[in-house]
């Protein structure tokens, strides 16, 4: 054997050769193994949202019922029942007999508004004649149901109580009141005027409100949806004037009351009918048509209560 085998053999003397990368990561152990990232905490970002939602909820249903209860509180306006029931007892002022009109447009909504000025509302089941020379207008008043002709709300005339059992009725809270020449509109959720009425022989018709004390209400016109013409009586506090008002075009009741607020009534109860023929008398005496006089006599139903405006005795 050799030198160089002998060499090679020789296990203390075998030579490593280890080659380094130029580039060979540092031994830090976090560079060698780096951290894997956290998994993102998807449901926490959910419930946070949610939560939030909930709060929104929360403070948008408490401040609905703080506006609520400020605005059902203004139901107790001016004229209170005792008020309108006082202003039934005083005398008329003397004036014209006479029906003035004037048409508008307030929001979009465009309006027909007869002035009744020196009139005596009476309750009548025979529609007006169309030569009566007496009736300066009339409309229709009460509601009533389409299945046995009952009444909707209370209904006194002349005295007469023809209210039936309303209990299981949506009953309007708007009323109309009528004793000897004077007449009221107002709201309430008593008795209190229809026994005055019925006491004293008047007459009393309840329907919708669409107006108190200046207030539109939405809940109160749920009932009134869709478009179609609508007729109300507004009264205005200021002048102490009542007015019997058309819609011009088919409307909603929002906008058709939201018209009669701006156009400054204090109160305004609905008339139901706004397609139906009905007429007033110009300062000429001459009738007017409001609606198709081809629907003269009205045949839909029978015992319709009409709301009849005549001139004043001795006018």
């Amino acid at each position: 054997m050799d030198d160089t085998q002998q060499h090679l053999q020789d296990p203390d003397e075998i030579e490593f050769i280890i080659e380094r990368d130029e580039e060979e990561q540092p031994q830090n152990s976090e560079a060698v193994h780096p951290a894997k990232p956290k998994k993102r905490r998807k449901w926490l970002g959910y419930l946070l949202k949610a939560l939030g939602l909930v709060a929104l909820m929360i403070l948008s249903l408490v401040i609905y019922n703080y506006w609520r209860g400020q605005h059902s509180k203004k139901l107790t306006f001016p004229p209170t029942p005792a008020e309108n029931m006082e202003r039934l007892q005083q005398p008329v002022t003397s004036e014209d007999s006479k029906v003035v009109f004037t048409t508008d447009s307030l929001l979009g909504v465009s309006l027909n508004l007869y002035e009744l000025c020196g009139l005596q509302a009476t309750i009548e089941f025979d529609e007006p004649k169309l030569k009566d020379a007496s009736v300066m207008l009339y409309c229709r008043s009460a509601d009533f149901r389409k299945d046995d002709g009952s009444f909707i709300g209370s209904f006194v005339v002349n005295g007469e109580d023809y209210t039936v059992d309303c209990s299981n009725d949506s009953v309007p809270h708007g009323y109309m009141a009528i004793l000897g020449p004077r007449c009221v509109i107002g709201i309430d959720d008593t008795d209190a005027v229809k026994k005055f009425v019925i006491e004293n022989g008047g007459s009393y018709f309840q329907q919708y409100f669409l107006v108190s004390n200046g207030i539109v209400l939405q809940d109160n016109l749920n009932a009134l949806g869709g478009t179609t013409r609508r007729c109300a009586l507004g009264w205005k506090k200021k002048t102490d004037k009542l007015f019997f008002v058309v819609s011009r075009d088919e409307v909603s009741a929002w906008d058709f009351s939201d018209a009669l607020r701006e156009f400054g009534f204090t109160n305004a109860i609905y008339i139901t009918g706004g397609s139906d023929y009905c007429y007033y008398r110009d300062e000429e005496g001459t009738r007017q048509d409001i609606g198709d006089v081809a629907n003269y006599p009205y045949k839909k139903w029978t015992g319709v209560p009409w709301l009849v405006f005549r001139k004043m005795k001795g006018s």
